[in-house]
């Protein structure tokens, strides 16, 4: 929901936004993070068929996860 008002309100920011919920910019960045993941991805933590090292919580504090899905799943251990 976080990343639908991003986009509706072009004014506000990630700073703003996690004033207004009541949590930190820092938190809002790792939480929109997920956002971006590759379904498969996705849905393996939802499903609890991710690898027991691949969890919501570690993906969120990773600076270096890439926007791309291909990418995402070489660096995971998870290309097919």
């Amino acid at each position: 929901g976080w990343k639908d008002e991003l986009m509706r309100d072009s004014e506000l920011t990630v700073s703003s936004l996690g004033a207004r919920h009541g949590v930190t910019r820092s938190y809002v960045a790792r939480i929109l993070r997920l956002a971006f993941l590759a379904p498969d991805i996705t849905h393996a933590l939802l499903e609890g068929t991710a690898p027991l090292a691949i969890t919501a919580d570690t993906l969120a504090r990773r600076h270096d996860l890439p926007i791309a899905w291909p990418a995402q799943r070489a660096m995971l251990g998870l290309a097919g």
